[in-house]
């Protein structure tokens, strides 16, 4: 009998809680008279084309091991975003790259699924706020670490990470304040992004294994962007050369 590991809320203790069951939990597995949020309630096992698990937990693929690598030429002073998703179901293994003293006190982010809109915000956001109401339809596809923004068409917020959420009211408190004024009736957008690193300074020269520590890997589905931005803080142009494994 195949069995799944579910994620559910407790509304009663007002905390996230894990089960594993051949069917989806409809009570509390600690005491069954609190209320169960069903709402969120999903299988970390099953994914969709729009939600994404980065952790130690996979989905099969064919099993088929691939190697890719992508160099990128970043001038002086000067940003390169580099995009890559793939047609077909991955599991990212690792990646790696090396750099000399040339890269040293440059900066590397590596984000799954930028810019991924999630739904809008419910209720007026001002600028030194930390937190903000957003639809409902969006929690699901989010949790604590993860980064949002949020996006009226003229303005934008930098990525603010996730600190916690509440299923219950959809009420986000991130790392920061807004920085803006907004409104639900714009629209407001809140788009989300999963940073494995982000404006991560670099060391030179130095070799770089992301991944190899953890056990298994981190499932994409078909189409998920994966996206690599390098900042040259330096006054000449500079060369970048990463390496991933992944299956497929």
């Amino acid at each position: 009998m195949t069995k799944y590991r579910y994620q559910i809320y407790c509304e009663t203790e007002g905390k996230y809680k894990y089960v594993i069951d051949s069917t989806q939990p409809t009570q509390c597995p600690d005491d069954p008279t609190h209320t169960l949020y069903t709402v969120v309630t999903r299988s970390l096992n099953e994914y969709n084309d729009n939600f994404v698990e980065i952790g130690q937990e996979s989905k099969l693929t064919g099993g088929n091991f691939a190697v890719e690598s992508r160099e990128l030429n970043i001038p002086a002073y000067s940003e390169v975003i580099y995009d890559r998703a793939w047609p077909f179901p991955t599991n990212a293994l690792s990646i790696f790259f090396n750099t000399t003293s040339s890269n040293r006190n440059d900066q590397l982010s590596l984000v799954i699924s930028p810019d991924t809109a999630i739904g809008g915000i419910t209720q007026a956001v001002t600028t030194t706020d930390t937190s903000f109401f957003m639809s409902a339809g969006g929690i699901p596809y989010i949790r604590p670490g993860y980064w949002v923004r949020l996006v009226d068409g003229t303005n934008s917020t930098e990525y603010l990470q996730i600190h916690s959420l509440n299923p219950i009211t959809c009420e986000i408190s991130v790392s920061g304040e807004i920085g803006y004024d907004f409104s639900p009736l714009t629209p407001t957008i809140v788009e989300m992004g999963i940073f494995m690193m982000k404006e991560m300074f670099l060391e030179g020269p130095y070799q770089y294994r992301i991944g190899d520590v953890t056990i298994g890997s981190s499932y994409l589905p078909e189409n998920t962007i994966v996206r690599i931005q390098y900042k040259n803080n330096g006054g000449l142009p500079k060369k970048f050369l990463g390496t991933a494994e992944y299956l497929y």
